[in-house]
């Protein structure tokens, strides 16, 4: 491999490298949006209990059929791609659903 092709190479593993250790953990609560007060954040957390009927802490698609909104909309939400939602994942959808103005941009973008 020529000089050219490795410094290349080099480059974009570093590239990749810094962009994943600035994305973080996708999971962490600081990076979803804020709810607006604390009865909707304990609105928030009573019905992701009352979702997560093994009580193992996350929804299953299984679980996420219960809500109908919930059920369309879980692809979306589940970050890390392994089929459960969180209970930041969870928070996500609640507060976007929570938040009228999120569905008006988006119409108006339509």
């Amino acid at each position: 491999m020529n000089a050219l092709k490795r410094s290349t190479l080099a480059t974009a593993l570093l590239t990749g490298l810094v962009g994943l250790a600035f994305a973080g953990n996708p999971n962490d609560p600081s990076k979803s949006p804020p709810a607006q007060s604390q009865a909707e954040e304990a609105q928030i957390k009573r019905e992701f209990q009352q979702l997560d009927l093994d009580k193992n802490g996350n929804l299953s698609k299984q679980e996420a059929e219960k809500d109908v909104e919930l059920k369309q909309e879980f692809a979306s939400y589940d970050i890390d791609r392994n089929q459960l939602l969180t209970q930041t994942e969870y928070r996500s959808f609640a507060i976007a659903r929570l938040d009228p103005m999120d569905d008006e941009e988006e119409e108006a973008e339509e």
